[in-house]
């Protein structure tokens, strides 16, 4: 018998600098079978300990969408040296309002010496 593939809420673990741009894509189609952009909203934030320091979502146009790629950007400073940040990334049904987790993870930054 077959593995079944993995399903949502995936992890996704980054290591970045405190001096590059952080900025990642998703294919979606790997991620949410039939989703229907119109229908919902994506939502994505940044936590250090129990503070939103970042967040985002395709209605305030903080998230790109260009066809089945999802891109997530921070602005540039948002991240210190040494310290370790939670992030996710859910959808949002408009109609009914329910949420469902996409992803979690952490993000690692270290020095990126300039």
């Amino acid at each position: 018998m077959a593995a079944l593939p993995p399903v949502p809420p995936y992890a996704c673990n980054i290591q970045c600098t405190d001096d590059e741009t952080f900025e990642f894509s998703v294919p979606w189609s790997l991620v949410v079978d039939a989703f229907d952009f119109d229908a919902n909203d994506i939502e994505y934030s940044i936590k250090f300990g129990d503070v939103v320091i970042f967040s985002a979502t395709t209605a305030d146009d903080g998230i790109v969408v260009a066809g089945d790629r999802v891109t997530f950007a921070v602005p540039d400073g948002t991240f210190l040296n040494g310290r370790w940040y939670v992030h996710g990334c859910r959808t949002h049904h408009i109609a009914t309002g329910k949420r469902t987790t996409v992803f979690t993870g952490s993000i690692a930054v270290s020095d990126g010496a300039f």
